[in-house]
């Protein structure tokens, strides 16, 4: 292959200085941990103390410095962030007003799973539409809920959470669009087998 007159080479390291810039790892930071997340389209984030600290980085605070894991956190409470499974089962960091699309377009494999699991576990529609009634009822007003709270509801409505069967309606409802983690307080983060 030969250069065209007049032109300089790209160098391997030319390509990894403009990699880490075009990921904000160096150079000009986002404006805010919002906007970090808006540039890289969502972040996995299984690992939530990595993940925050990723946004940090990319990002500025609110006084114009370098922004601090409390300021990602920030944005999860208010909503600008959100923390959920938009593809794959795996949780991302994704904007707020972005996940009911990403939902949409990348979540259909994931619902089928969902049904399959809860399936398995013996939940059938109406176990499913009964705990879509109470998530709703429960969200309403000021739809903020820890997993326990929803799962305590569940339970006293006589919705089955044994076995897993709570997780995988949340993820359900997750995958569907109706709820998702805002709070990323991490203190609320079991699994199947946590619940």
């Amino acid at each position: 292959m030969r250069e065209a007159s007049g032109t300089t080479p790209v160098t391997r390291r030319d390509l990894a200085r403009l990699r880490l810039a075009s990921q904000r790892l160096v150079g000009e930071r986002c404006a805010s941990p919002a906007e970090a997340v808006r540039w890289m389209a969502c972040m996995q984030g299984q690992d939530l103390p990595g993940v925050l600290e990723s946004v940090a980085l990319r990002s500025l605070g609110p006084d114009g410095g370098p922004a601090t894991i409390s300021d990602v956190r920030a944005a999860l409470a208010d909503g600008s962030v959100v923390r959920s499974w938009p593809m794959r089962g795996t949780f991302h960091l994704v904007p707020g007003e972005d996940l009911g699309w990403m939902v949409g377009v990348a979540a259909g494999r994931s619902r089928s799973a969902a049904l399959g699991r809860l399936a398995a576990l013996g939940v059938d529609d109406d176990g499913i539409a009964r705990a879509h009634r109470i998530l709703l009822e429960e969200i309403a007003g000021t739809r903020v809920r820890t997993r326990a709270q929803l799962q305590d509801r569940w339970r006293a409505e006589g919705v089955d959470v044994s076995g897993g069967r709570g997780y995988h309606l949340l993820y359900l409802f997750v995958v569907d669009g109706l709820v998702s983690q805002v709070d990323g307080t991490g203190d609320d983060d079991t699994g199947p087998d946590g619940t």
